[in-house]
């Protein structure tokens, strides 16, 4: 009893546990983390790899298979697209159901714009400010955005074009395991479903 106790205290732990990846870019240094409640892992940049000394060796040709045995094949492995088409939707309700389930707590995005030309930088900061304007809203309907901190810096002095990016995404465990396990259940059915047709249609089949 004890036993059970635990493994399900440790599994509403586990479902409780945010899990976040943290990206920036600036000056074009690229970094990425995974974070596990309060522990943290680089992604990128990883750790440079050893040389490997050893020497390549050759690779064995591969025999082509004649066009009688790769049609066998192809007839043997046929399926009907219409039998998987609800299959994509399942695909597409569970992106839509993670999508729902991201919560961005830090976004940030600064494009500055430089150069020598005073009445470029202005026309290519209008254009940025117009394609923010507009992007910006989309983007919130994907995703929950705390705070956001996204427009282009007009530079007056002969500076050069600059990005500075960093976004800090969460999710919970728990929420995305129970997706995926509705989903799951779900293509489970669809399955089950096909095979069953499969079957009747091979009885009628050998009946005639």
């Amino acid at each position: 009893m004890k036993a059970l106790a635990i493994v399900l205290a440790a599994v509403a732990l586990l479902a409780m546990l945010p899990i976040g990846a943290a990206v920036s870019y600036f000056d074009g240094d690229a970094r990425a983390s995974l974070i596990l409640g309060p522990f943290r892992i680089s992604l990128f940049p990883g750790k440079p790899k050893k040389a490997s000394k050893k020497t390549p060796k050759e690779k064995d040709g591969k025999k082509q298979k004649s066009d009688r045995e790769q049609k066998s094949v192809l007839g043997s492995e046929r399926r009907s697209i219409q039998e998987f088409l609800p299959f994509v939707q399942v695909l597409t309700d569970f992106l839509s159901g993670f999508r729902r389930k991201l919560r961005v707590s830090q976004l940030k995005l600064l494009v500055r714009f430089g150069g020598d030309d005073p009445a470029q930088k202005a026309i290519a900061y209008g254009n940025a400010h117009a394609v923010i304007a507009n992007a910006m809203p989309l983007f919130a309907r994907c995703v929950r955005i705390k705070n956001s901190d996204v427009r282009p810096i007009f530079d007056p002095a002969p500076t050069t074009f600059s990005i500075r990016f960093s976004a800090l995404i969460w999710f919970h465990v728990g929420q995305i395991l129970l997706l995926t396990l509705r989903q799951t259940a779900r293509s489970l059915k669809i399955l089950l479903k096909i095979r069953k047709n499969r079957r009747r249609m091979q009885h009628e089949c050998s009946a005639e």
